[in-house]
């Protein structure tokens, strides 16, 4: 099945590369692909984007273009958030004040960036007894669950994600949590979107008895 996937994506890919060459506009657009999230496979015994592991929060982001720099690979983690900004970047527009993410456009042609070397995911679903909030930051990645223990990898030693190092590796949790509080209260986020399940339960488990 995933072969056939594979098989349809990289036709349907080479279809529009192929349009943009017969219209001439292969040197002035730029082409994002990229996904949503990953599938997990079963791994974890999971499936679809049940969790923060690897398999659904990694995804692919490959960019061409105008000088877009050929085989240039960023080793630094990146975001879905920062597809904006360079979007903005790419068109000579002014970025709206607030993004969160950054521009990805300077690495791409070979220059230097400031934006932050770590990145940030959240998951709230109904396959999770409550919220994960993840911080990526190096070969380092940490979750927190509110109301549960956190998880900590070192993806560079257990790239498959077996070994929960968060007990024996305490300082890099204190590390990671405070930087991970400095950037979001993910206890009061989960409060909220908690809260606000309840009520969108409430609301239709009254509509349905009306």
């Amino acid at each position: 099945v995933y072969f056939g996937i594979i098989a349809e994506v990289d036709a349907m890919v080479g279809t529009i590369m192929s349009a943009l060459d017969e219209a001439g506009l292969t040197d002035s657009t730029y082409v994002f692909f990229t996904s949503d999230h990953g599938e997990l496979a079963m791994e974890h015994r999971q499936y679809f984007k049940m969790s923060l592991y690897e398999s659904s929060v990694r995804v692919p982001l490959i960019v061409t273009g105008p000088d877009v720099l050929r085989g240039k690979r960023v080793d630094r983690p990146v975001s879905l958030v920062d597809i904006y900004p360079t979007l903005m970047d790419m068109g000579g527009l002014e970025h709206p004040e607030g993004l969160d993410g950054h521009s990805l456009l300077p690495e791409s042609i070979g220059g230097t960036s400031d934006r932050p070397e770590w990145v940030l995911s959240e998951c709230h679903d109904s396959c999770c007894n409550t919220g994960c909030f993840m911080l990526r930051r190096g070969d380092w990645k940490y979750i927190a669950f509110v109301g549960y223990e956190p998880q900590l990898f070192n993806l560079r030693e257990d790239p498959w994600e077996i070994r929960n190092l968060a007990t024996v590796r305490p300082e890099v949790v204190a590390q990671m949590d405070g930087l991970l509080r400095r950037l979001v209260d993910y206890e009061a986020v989960d409060a909220k979107v908690k809260l606000y399940d309840k009520e969108s339960f409430r609301r239709w488990r009254a509509e349905q008895i009306e």
